[in-house]
């Protein structure tokens, strides 16, 4: 049978080899082909394994119900004579079996069938010998059957029993042995009812009427328990041996697993069959049904031949068809080849091709045709431009010019003279040209010229003055030799390069100098300072570095535009000039950024006034476009030798000591201390520790009762941080949180603090302590940087917390700034359940308008004003006024802070409904929480 990955290989062979087509239709005809090969020989192993899988079904269908059927007559057969031995077996009285007379005149008198039993049926003593028999044949009586397996298992149990097939001792034939148990007075065993029948009986295997077996559907009984075969089709497999094991894996898992499963498989007498099995309910036997897949699917591999045919058919049709299509349509193409070949094998003028029809050949004949047209038209163009070229070299302003050497006779062309400013026709010599040369450069000419009589190239830039001033050019040219190797002319041009060099010149001077003010830039800056510093080893005097910062100059340029900004640092770079020494550098680092180089400074104070008349020169006002602007400066200084003995290190020194003018109000100097450069230091080491810090899990939070003063007992928490150093020990929030919000640490500090306060929450509640508020401090930073719905969210979802036990603490700074978008937060917030205190309350922007739009539950006194309750009377009433408002407004009031029992006394007095402080808990670890609340209630 023909396969389709063969024919595709083949097809692929075809296109793939060095000898395979190499015209354009045989390659597009291949192509094709293989698609539409691949397309019907597709569908036809397509159909070909839909229609043996349809097939296949249908057997398997028709197998189950073959199956379901004799299992079924099979079990209704067995089930009768099992009933008609137990009627039997009932009969026979314990009497009976010891006057076996009575037996046989039992079995005559009900005249049991014989076509269910056609073997008779015997009865034995419990020793297995015969003492009865109906229809009585000689010889049976008396003989042993004690050895029989049906005899040994029906002693053992009062059911009937289904034997294994056995050749019987009269017969000589095979026999399916039935047994009963026969009891005496007592109950115990005392004898067996035995009957047997032929597996060929007719009257057992009844189905055979039934169905149509024929050349197809074959019928297998088998017995797992005797491993035997108990019923065949052919007669001689009849008690023949199941196949061991490994011959037949479907067999084998059938009768291992008792499982009803269709299957193909090679069967004992080697012949692959479709097969079903189905389990008897009577006993431990199996029946197979099966068909020959040979002879199953002979009609599918007679349909399958047709359609791999008819595909072979259609294929050779289409490559037929498909052949003359493209014979007939890329005709055209192939002479429009061969046109164009001989075209350019033979040197021809390219000319246009005639088109024969109006299809895609046509149209990439038309192709071909516009690009001859365009051709020919560059070419025209080339021409044309070469021309130009010529043109082109004078309005460059190249002139050319000869020299014999023999004679020293010059010849310069107009251009030349024109360079130069010299009238055209002017004599000319060497010494001429020469003087043609500033006297600066007339050296270097020469040296070039000399260079050149030597064999090199003459290129040389030199200067030369004119009517206009002075100007640049550059010379060029080739010398001719003898055969003795003297020179005989020279050959060159020249070329006025005065506009290149004022474009060198002026790159250069930005590449040291600021485009905007025209100040020296920071290499310059650089350069500046290792000389002055250079100049100060040798004096013995100091040298400094200024470093300028404009104050707040981002707001001119909000408000007035960069154009005003722009003119106003031109404006404070004419300032800075006016306040040094001609001698001083003046650089702009870039922005509003500015430094001074001083030189030559006797000490300190001499530094000290240069920064002074800075500052009073920034005082006056500035004029920009009609507009009166003041601008003032921060600087720092550092002093070379003694701030170091480098640009880099002095710089960031004045950097440092700027920053510190800055924070001490602006419009100032600062000289660099080695106390800022200890405090930068720290800085740097503290964000670098809090980073290690959350990743190594050095932070713990320890937790400060709040009790309330009505009932004296712990109403909540205030969970603190704490950064277990590894070097420093426990260090308070205070030492490092204010780092934290600088980096933007705080925010992943903070979402840690968040979840485990809720964690611990939740971990006090399992441990059996009364529900308490957790309060959570929260930075500023938190809320215009980080998603603290979010981070809220999320930890109340892991820990599982009730909301209305979660606290968050703000300061007032937070809700008056951006109050808009900080409203929206916190209602969200509020509406997950949980509360609202204000930290620090009185210390800032004290609103009643806040309180109520923001809806706060609980007001945490500043302990400044509680630390002196009992003998500031100013401190005393704005407690008063605070405690007093929030009860009106039904706001619970807290004091933080509380020391000492006076101040425990007055705050009872005043009504203050929740303290919190040293007086009555200090903070404590979290397991030290639950060992402190029993006893919270004994406030002291």
């Amino acid at each position: 049978m023909l396969r389709l990955p063969s024919v595709l290989h083949k097809i692929h062979c075809l296109m793939t080899k060095p000898f395979g087509p190499k015209s354009l239709k045989m390659r597009m005809l291949v192509a094709v082909l293989i698609v539409i090969v691949a397309a019907i020989w597709g569908f036809a192993v397509r159909m070909s394994a839909v229609l043996q899988a349809d097939l296949e079904k249908i057997l398997i269908a028709q197998m189950s119900a073959t199956a379901d059927f004799v299992t079924a007559d099979l079990d209704s057969e067995l089930q009768l004579r099992m009933d008609l031995l137990s009627q039997a077996a009932a009969a026979i009285t314990p009497a009976m079996l010891a006057d076996p007379a009575k037996i046989q005149r039992l079995f005559e008198q009900r005249s049991l069938s014989r076509e269910l039993f056609p073997n008779g049926l015997l009865v034995a003593d419990k020793n297995g010998a015969i003492i009865a028999d109906y229809p009585p044949r000689p010889g049976r009586v008396g003989t042993y059957i004690g050895d029989r397996e049906h005899f040994r298992a029906s002693m053992t149990t009062n059911k009937p029993y289904v034997g294994t097939p056995v050749i019987g001792r009269f017969s000589n034939q095979p026999v399916v042995p039935f047994a009963m148990q026969l009891r005496d007075a007592s109950g115990a065993a005392a004898g067996v009812l035995t009957g047997g029948i032929s597996p060929l009986d007719p009257n057992l295997f009844k189905f055979r009427e039934n169905l149509n077996l024929g050349m197809i559907v074959r019928v297998v009984v088998m017995s797992a328990k005797a491993n035997m075969i108990v019923f065949a089709d052919n007669q001689k497999r009849i008690m023949q041996k199941l196949p061991a094991k490994g011959l037949n894996p479907l067999l084998d898992r059938r009768l291992g697993e008792r499982i009803e499963v269709p299957g193909i498989a090679v069967v004992s007498n080697g012949v692959e069959a479709l097969n079903v099995n189905r389990f008897m309910k009577t006993t431990d036997w199996m029946v197979i049904t099966g068909v020959a897949t040979k002879t199953a699917f002979a009609p599918i591999k007679t349909l399958q031949r047709e359609i791999y045919l008819t595909a072979l058919l259609m294929t050779v049709a289409i490559a037929a068809l498909l052949h003359l299509i493209f014979t007939r349509h890329l005709r055209p193409l192939e002479d429009a080849a061969k046109a164009i070949g001989h075209m350019a094998e033979h040197g021809n003028a390219l000319t246009p091709l005639p088109v024969a029809q109006d299809d895609e050949t046509g149209r990439l004949v038309n192709s071909f045709n516009r690009l001859v047209v365009e051709r020919n038209r560059l070419h025209a163009a080339l021409q044309e431009s070469e021309s130009t070229l010529k043109k082109a070299q004078s309005v460059a302003n190249i002139g050319s010019w000869t020299l014999n050497i023999a004679d020293a006779k010059v010849t310069w062309s107009s251009q030349t003279y024109k360079i130069f400013g010299i009238p055209a026709g002017t004599p000319l010599s060497r010494e001429f040209v020469l003087n043609c040369v500033l006297p600066d450069d007339r050296e270097l000419v020469s040296n070039a010229w000399q260079t050149a009589l030597r064999g090199a190239p003459f290129d040389v830039e030199h200067r030369f003055e004119t009517a206009e001033g002075m100007r640049w050019a550059h010379q060029r040219a080739e010398m001719t030799f003898d055969d003795a190797g003297r020179a005989l002319m020279a050959i060159g041009t020249a070329q006025d390069i005065t506009d290149s060099k004022v474009s060198e010149a002026y790159i250069e001077f930005l590449a040291y100098h600021d485009a905007l003010t025209k100040l020296p830039n920071r290499l310059l800056a650089k350069d500046r300072l290792e000389l002055a510093m250079a100049y100060s080893d040798r004096s013995h005097a100091k040298a400094a570095l200024l470093f300028i910062d404009l104050d707040s100059f981002k707001s001119v340029n909000d408000s007035l535009g960069h154009l005003i900004g722009d003119a106003l640092l031109k404006a404070v770079a004419t300032r800075l000039r006016e306040s040094v020494r001609e001698t001083e550098t003046i650089s702009r680092q870039g922005g509003d950024e500015f430094l001074i180089v001083l030189s030559d400074m006797p000490d300190n104070e001499a530094i000290a006034k240069v920064a002074e008349k800075v500052l009073e020169n920034m005082a006056r006002v500035f004029n920009i476009d009609g507009l009166e602007l003041f601008a003032t400066l921060s600087m720092g200084v550092a002093v070379y030798p003694d701030d170091g003995r480098d640009f880099n290190t002095l710089l960031k020194k004045a950097d440092t000591a700027m920053y510190h003018a800055k924070e001490a109000g602006r419009d100032t100097y600062r000289f660099y201390a080695e106390q800022m450069n200890a405090e930068a230091s720290e800085h740097l080491n503290m964000r670098n520790g809090l980073r290690l810090a959350l990743e190594r899990g050095e932070f713990v939070l320890h937790y400060q009762p709040q009790i309330s003063l009505a009932s004296g007992r712990v109403v909540g928490v205030e969970a603190l941080i704490r950064w277990n150093h590894p070097e420093l020990g426990m260090l308070p929030a205070g030492s490092f949180i204010p780092t934290a919000e600088d980096c933007g640490l705080i925010i992943p500090i903070g979402e840690w603090v968040l979840h485990e306060a809720c964690r611990q929450a939740v971990a006090w509640q399992r441990a059996g302590l009364p529900q308490f508020l957790v309060a959570v401090n929260l930075s500023a930073v938190q809320f215009k940087r980080g998603e603290l719905e979010k981070s809220v969210g999320a930890a109340l979802a892991a820990s599982g917390l009730d909301p209305a036990l979660l606290e968050l603490e703000l300061t007032e700074s937070v809700l008056i700034h951006d109050s808009d978008q900080v409203l929206a937060t916190v209602r969200r917030l509020k509406a997950l359940g949980l509360k609202l205190a204000i930290d620090d309350f009185g210390t800032g922007y004290s609103s009643l308008a806040y309180l109520k739009r923001f809806s706060v539950d609980k007001l945490k006194i500043d302990q400044s004003f509680i630390r002196d309750l009992g003998s500031d009377m100013e401190e005393s009433a704005i407690v008063r006024a605070i405690i007093q408002m929030a009860r009106s407004l039904n706001l619970t009031t807290i004091a933080e802070g509380v020391e000492s029992e006076h101040i425990l006394h007055l705050l009872r007095s005043l009504q203050c409904d929740v303290v919190q402080g040293a007086q009555v808990a200090m903070p404590m670890a979290a397991d030290d929480i639950a060992a402190y609340i029993p006893g919270a209630g004994k406030m002291r």
